[in-house]
């Protein structure tokens, strides 16, 4: 169908190395489904998982909906039922970076033999994505720098300098999350909690905005250094399995942006 791969086993170097989307898509390692139980190496079954909300986009089946306006109360519908949408929000003075929202819902239950869209993921609620078409593949792999990825999952459970969640120092800009660190060294990837993907990157509540973790940074030409988006999606929340947020575009940058959160400066 024309899309790339969104894996990352290109570098070298295993600290460079990732899990790109990990089995959050199938044009990442989910043609090998989701794994049962924590055991390591995983022993993954119910493949192959759906695709993620870019891939779906770039095929034509779920053209996004871009929100350019503060808007409040948005639902946003299972993405793979009747009414489900993707929802696009550019990235100010950016032609190719945007985000983009997907409501992933996991309806499985002991009576459902094999895996039908999410029902073997490991939970349901939002998936935020993090887009910059600008990115080329390398070898076919636009997913080849974690730190600025093509593709990239803005996962719930926030970034670390350190190592994926749970780690020590959080960092809501540079740091990585588990996906991040993930290598073809099984000793690397357990000590710094990599994995390829777990029930904490999807969002059932919270917040998104230039002060959480992660944060709605964009990119720079300094892969170490992130831009003011302006963009906060705030009141996540989920009911009866729609996802509803609130979206509101902040009009400048305050002098004191970064780590640790200022959350009044939203209010």
């Amino acid at each position: 169908m024309g899309l790339p791969e969104l894996y990352d086993d290109a570098a070298q170097n295993v600290m460079e190395q990732s899990a790109g989307i990990g089995l959050w898509g199938v044009m990442g390692w989910g043609p090998l489904g989701w794994p049962e139980g924590e055991s390591w190496p995983p022993n993954f079954t119910y493949g192959p998982n759906p695709m993620s909300a870019w891939s779906r986009a770039e095929v034509g089946w779920s053209p996004p909906e871009t929100i350019e306006a503060d808007t409040t109360g948005l639902k946003i519908y299972d993405v793979h039922s009747d009414a489900g949408k993707v929802y696009q929000i550019p990235v100010r003075d950016s032609d190719t970076e945007y985000f983009l929202l997907a409501n992933r819902q996991n309806t499985y239950s002991e009576s459902t033999i094999g895996n039908y869209y999410d029902d073997s993921a490991p939970a349901h609620g939002l998936l935020i994505w993090h887009i910059d078409e600008d990115v080329l593949p390398t070898s076919n792999r636009p997913n080849a720098n974690e730190a600025h990825k093509r593709v990239d999952l803005e996962c719930a459970d926030g970034l670390f300098s350190d190592r994926g969640f749970p780690g020590n120092i959080p960092n809501s800009e540079t740091g990585g999350d588990n996906l991040d660190y993930v290598s073809g060294d099984s000793t690397y990837t357990k000590n710094r909690n990599g994995n390829f993907g777990d029930a904490t990157d999807v969002w059932t509540s919270g917040k998104f905005t230039p002060y959480s973790n992660p944060s709605t940074a964009g990119y720079s030409d300094n892969d170490l250094q992130k831009e003011f988006s302006g963009i906060a999606v705030r009141n996540i929340r989920q009911t009866n399995g729609v996802m509803s947020v609130d979206v509101h575009f902040i009009p400048s940058a305050p002098r004191d942006l970064g780590w640790p959160p200022m959350e009044t400066k939203l209010k």
